[in-house]
């Protein structure tokens, strides 16, 4: 290679490195969007969720009441002096109620229901006599509660309420 060549590819090079961006850069790096990052983004339904991310929490309850798939209609929430109280009906026939009653702190865990949870079937009351409350998401600055749930109650038989789930209940 001639001297001349060798110039110019020398010039090029120099030329080229100066026009390209350095990897050292004072700029911060663009931030990514993310399903994390707090940010309705990039398609999403709602912040963080639906579009790309996640599906969006849907509000709803339902259970299994006495071996037969219950579905929550009519929800009601409410939380005052550290006790929560969610009731439902299916508003179907055979009408059956739930009333489920936390006392306890706002917060996820897993609790025992309180004696005051009952199970109606039109006008009949079933007597609470065991079961729990996982509360998954019990957020306070949006008023909405998630979890599970599960009861026994007893009237003239015995009536599991199982695999209960209540979904982003909202409460006053």
């Amino acid at each position: 290679m001639n001297l001349r060549n060798l110039l110019f590819l020398l010039t090029v090079l120099i030329g080229l490195s100066l026009a390209l961006p350095s990897c050292n850069s004072d700029d911060p790096p663009a931030e990514v969007p993310t399903c994390t990052d707090g940010i309705l983004n990039q398609g999403e339904d709602t912040t963080d969720c639906g579009g790309p991310c996640p599906p969006c929490e849907v509000m709803g309850m339902n259970a299994s009441v006495g071996g037969y798939k219950w579905v929550g209609k009519n929800i009601v929430a409410t939380y005052a002096g550290g006790k929560l109280i969610i009731t439902a009906d299916n508003a179907v026939t055979p009408l059956w109620q739930i009333h489920l009653v936390h006392s306890g702190p706002a917060q996820p865990g897993t609790y025992a229901l309180d004696a005051q949870s009952i199970l109606h079937q039109f006008t009949i009351a079933y007597a609470f006599q065991s079961g729990s409350i996982t509360i998954t998401k019990f957020d306070t600055q949006n008023k909405v509660v998630s979890g599970t749930f599960s009861m026994i109650c007893k009237e003239l038989y015995t009536v599991k309420v199982e695999s209960g789930v209540f979904t982003v209940i909202p409460y006053n």
